[in-house]
């Protein structure tokens, strides 16, 4: 039996509802409601006790993954990147890998970082899914900095190949890196 997270907003109708913010991507826009949406901030140590009693109530619920993932995102949020790549959370889910790697980049562990984004790549279903760029930019990032210079080359034209046609930052530091990385790996290979 399969369970809509937006199945009861037919009984809103005309009130106020509050929720978190990841769950407006299950509000569905051709629905024939009018949606106003306000965004507040709340204090994360607020939110975390908000989550962690929703675990401890409901320990067999459903959502638990979710609850798991928004307690990841809640520790990033505060800077507890430790806390971060050692939750319980997802272990074959891309944006829970990708918040583990960029916990460990952070903590400037990156080789630790780069094992983790190469998870998050296989884990991504969908060829077309741009956190296939992210996490490719990221790795090849991690080997630029390591003077892995052809690694890093071959992760930035596999970042651009994800990212598409997009213009962007992300596609002009990928264009940058790759003229980088070929200009070293040239002045390398010229003799003294």
């Amino acid at each position: 039996m399969e369970i809509r997270l937006n199945s009861w907003l037919h009984l809103a109708k005309g009130k106020a509802v509050k929720i978190v913010s990841p769950l407006l991507y299950y509000l569905d826009l051709d629905d024939g409601y009018r949606y106003k949406v306000i965004f507040m901030q709340r204090d994360i140590d607020g939110a975390q006790r908000l989550f962690q009693a929703f675990k401890a109530r409901f320990p067999k619920s459903v959502h638990m993954d979710e609850v798991r993932k928004l307690l990841l995102n809640a520790a990033f949020a505060k800077g507890d990147f430790a806390g971060v790549i050692g939750m319980d959370a997802p272990k074959d889910d891309p944006d829970v890998l990708i918040a583990k790697a960029d916990a460990f980049m952070m903590l400037k562990r990156n080789n630790e970082a780069s094992a983790m984004y190469k998870g998050a790549i296989k884990a991504v279903r969908d060829p077309q899914d741009r956190r296939l760029g992210m996490a490719y930019l990221k790795i090849a990032d991690i080997d630029f900095g390591m003077r892995r210079f052809s690694d890093a080359v071959e992760g930035y034209r596999l970042a651009l190949k994800h990212m598409g046609d997009e213009k962007g930052a992300d596609r002009s530091w990928a264009l940058y890196r790759i003229a980088q990385g070929y200009a070293t790996l040239a002045g390398e290979a010229l003799p003294e």
